[in-house]
């Protein structure tokens, strides 16, 4: 008796640290999900304009990267005003007509009567049934996620709504939903009614929270999610258990519980953890000493190997699932068409993509760990005077720099006109870590304006200057010759 309720301390005392990781665990992996969001923001502002198959090429490798979220959508923010062309444009670009609908509470989709302004589900991957169904719906008009979207549109962060019927949405349990919205410009307002008025859409990803949770789980083991609300009772938002092996006799083993506060994106949760052990299988009524003994230490050595094997594969995957995150955003960078090249906080050259190869002549293996300015030199285009590196001025200023048409001095020393801006990459502690340098070729749009002046001062058929060449020639040497006189 006395060694089973000894037993059942150490198994409290466990369980608490181990309640404590599940709460851990799951704040990991929705933040690693608003990380991911952010990130696909910023990919956004780089992009001129968001097809359907961009969205479904970054949508693929993201959902790819980050099992947790089921689906990925792109709501476009559309005023009233212009509801009419929208959808008329949309429809233009698709097999069949884009109308804006609503859906009722119960599921069923209608059409979407006048609002002030709408979000409706322009992108969404993966293309399930459940997902298409979606497409032209009015999330800002659901009761449920309306606050959430609204949050995300004025603050410019992360927020979140929890759907316990996600049906609605392509899922079979209770779902959390997280925002980010999109602005026009290459970088946010700053002030909540700047963000407000210049909004472009907003990036929902759908998490099947139940399944999240399951993952987390043992066998024996129950978490029920509640959300804290001042305002209304609290509210179960998922309840999920792994039944263990049940046991009813005389030795019969109490529940351990253990209730978490959670702070998700901003708002108060709290996770409630049960846990049913199984009975100790070697406490009998009338065991032996010694072998109450040794099985207690037999069980503590499998317990400390099993609990270091645990160790040992979660850092293993824990290790796997970053280098596929790298990975997966180094293909996605070097699939962007302008040139794009990343320094370290010294403005060391980490990564060129295959534009920025193309575009400087340097191969990425000849110049990581070279100095932005030996790579990218950057010269006035009025008196070739030579310009500080993107790097340099990022990080005096400590903000984005605007774009700005420069020449680029390549590796064979020929120049060629870009266009050039830098953002800073900043640490947890908001200082400037290293910066991200996108550049465009202008070379071609220099070369069209030159045709495009010669055409309009030369004849085509003679290549001799045309009449209103001759004529303004006429005129300003006219002009210096009076001048000369007088």
């Amino acid at each position: 008796m006395l060694a089973y309720y000894v037993q059942h301390i150490e198994l409290e005392r466990r369980y608490q640290q181990r309640a404590t990781v599940i709460a851990r665990d799951l704040m990991r992996d929705i933040d690693n999900v608003e990380g991911a969001l952010v990130s696909t923001s910023g990919v956004h502002q780089a992009l001129s304009v968001l097809d359907a198959s961009q969205f479904s090429g970054f949508s693929r490798a993201l959902l790819s990267a980050y099992p947790h979220i089921g689906s990925l959508y792109y709501l476009p923010v559309v005023s009233d005003a212009s509801r009419d062309s929208f959808e008329e444009n949309v429809s233009s670009t698709r097999f069949q007509p884009f109308v804006i609908r609503r859906m009722t509470s119960r599921g069923r989709i209608e059409h979407a009567g006048r609002r002030a302004v709408y979000a409706p589900v322009l992108h969404v991957e993966p293309l399930t049934a459940a997902n298409v169904r979606l497409v032209g719906v009015d999330l800002l008009a659901d009761d449920e996620l309306k606050p959430a979207i609204q949050r995300a549109i004025v603050s410019g962060k992360v927020t979140e709504a929890s759907v316990t019927n996600a049906a609605r949405f392509g899922g079979e349990r209770a779902s959390l939903m997280l925002f980010k919205a999109v602005y026009f410009g290459f970088f946010p307002p700053r002030s909540d009614r700047g963000r407000e008025a210049q909004v472009q859409g907003i990036y929902m990803a759908r998490l099947p929270l139940e399944d999240m949770l399951q993952a987390l789980l043992l066998p024996g083991e129950s978490v029920v999610l509640e959300r804290v609300s001042r305002e209304a009772p609290k509210q179960s938002v998922a309840s999920v258990s792994l039944p263990g092996e049940s046991v009813n006799d005389g030795w019969g083993t109490r529940a351990i519980s253990k209730l978490i506060p959670l702070r998700l994106l901003g708002d108060e949760y709290r996770l409630h953890t049960l846990y049913q052990p199984d009975r100790p299988w070697f406490l009998m009524r009338s065991a032996l000493g010694v072998l109450l003994v040794g099985t207690l230490l037999s069980i503590a050595a499998i317990s400390l190997w099993w609990i270091r094997r645990r160790a040992r594969l979660a850092a293993q995957a824990a290790a796997d699932r970053v280098f596929a995150e790298k990975e997966r955003a180094q293909v996605t960078l070097y699939s962007i068409g302008e040139a794009v090249i990343t320094t370290d906080a010294r403005g060391r050259v980490e990564m060129l993509n295959a534009a920025a190869e193309r575009l400087t002549g340097w191969r990425a293996q000849e110049v990581v760990g070279k100095n932005i300015r030996d790579v990218a030199a950057l010269v006035r285009e009025s008196d070739k005077q030579p310009l500080p590196s993107p790097f340099e001025r990022v990080y005096s200023r400590g903000e984005v720099l605007p774009e700005t048409e420069v020449l680029l001095v390549r590796k064979n020393g020929e120049t060629i006109a870009v266009t050039e801006t830098a953002t800073p990459i900043r640490d947890r502690n908001a200082a400037v870590s290293g910066a991200v340098v996108v550049m465009r070729d202008m070379s071609h749009e220099r070369e069209l304006i030159r045709h495009m002046t010669y055409q309009a001062t030369h004849d085509a058929l003679t290549g001799l200057r045309n009449r209103h060449a001759f004529e303004r020639e006429v005129l300003a040497q006219s002009s210096n010759v009076l001048f000369v006189q007088f």
